[in-house]
């Protein structure tokens, strides 16, 4: 019988705890605990002795330093990982951002997370410094998505596309995921070979068919991570000494020297939030000069709300 998520992240638990108890676990012991053949645990592990990515920005994250599998078939749990020692090294904020997105899901769907987990996702709350709001609703048809998908079964439903348009659909569900609170399908649509991704929350009355198809290949999960439509770009002029103080993360393009201390810097953000932030910690002696003159004025307004609303949440 397959191996649902929620039994797939106890066994995890289960296992690692056992191996920071014990200072070290044999897979054969660890096997014996949770009922299962050596070999299962060991490819039911296998995402997390070797989680490597890359986040965003093209940088490499290599997870696979907090747990040690050694020849023997012991495994150990590592001292000095981050999320268990505070004077350790913690991910950059986007490998830290993705580890909560991950952490916050499975948290929120167990009817009792362990206290571990808790921490965990409490401490990289911390760590981002904003509140990050996940939501991790059950979609309708969520359900017969995940039996059709297990069964191979084709599915039909109505969809609503991004600009709006609705039709029928008959698709292919190789996979069912989450990414960011939001679930999806992943599989090609009857006619087409290519694989695309629908939302779950946008199906209505989404109904199985007879009707199969082959397994498919391994879950090939899209970038959700491509901010650039959000991304905003300020010409300021500010002192040199101020570069090493703004907020991050920021992009800065091209610096230019200015006179009397000054230079003239490229700054792009995501998001207006962001946006507003940079503009008032860049300082009172800090300008905006562009990139053009209606984002001047629309960048000069952005300052003067939001220094006006931090210096009244102060006086209050």
């Amino acid at each position: 019988m397959a191996i649902t998520r929620v039994r797939h992240f106890e066994i995890i638990r289960t296992v690692f705890a056992m191996a920071e108890e014990r200072q070290g676990v044999s897979l054969a012991d660890a096997a014996d605990a949770v009922g299962l053949p050596v070999a299962e645990v060991r490819a039911l592990l296998e995402p997390v002795l070797f989680l490597e990515y890359r986040d965003d920005q093209g940088e490499f994250i290599d997870e696979t330093r907090a747990f040690l599998l050694d020849e023997g078939d012991v495994l150990r749990v590592d001292e000095g990982h981050w999320l268990r020692n505070l004077a350790a090294r913690p991910p950059t904020p986007c490998g830290a951002l993705r580890l909560y997105a991950a952490g916050k899901t499975v948290a929120d769907s167990l009817p009792s997370p362990a206290p571990a987990l808790r921490s965990a996702v409490a401490k990289l709350e911390d760590l981002l410094e904003g509140s990050v709001v996940i939501p991790t609703d059950h979609p309708p048809c969520l359900d017969v998505c995940v039996r059709a998908s297990r069964s191979r079964r084709r599915i039909a439903f109505t969809y609503t596309t991004d600009s709006g348009t609705t039709g029928p659909r008959t698709v292919e569900p190789h996979h069912v995921y989450t990414n960011w609170g939001k679930w999806y399908v992943q599989g090609p649509e009857i006619g087409d070979a290519v694989l695309k991704s629908w939302r779950v929350d946008r199906m209505v009355d989404a109904v199985a068919f007879e009707t199969s198809f082959p397994p498919p290949e391994p879950l090939d999960l899209p970038d959700r991570f491509d901010l650039s439509e959000y991304e905003l770009t300020v010409e300021l002029r500010l002192p040199e000494t101020m570069l090493d103080n703004l907020p991050t993360p920021n992009n800065v393009a091209a610096v230019t020297d200015d006179q009397g201390g000054f230079v003239r810097a490229v700054i792009s953000v995501n998001g207006e939030h962001r946006m507003r932030h940079l503009l008032v910690a860049a300082g009172p002696e800090a300008t905006v000069v562009g990139p053009s003159d209606s984002d001047r004025a629309k960048f000069d307004a952005l300052r003067r709300q939001h220094a006006a609303q931090l210096l009244r949440s102060y006086l209050e």
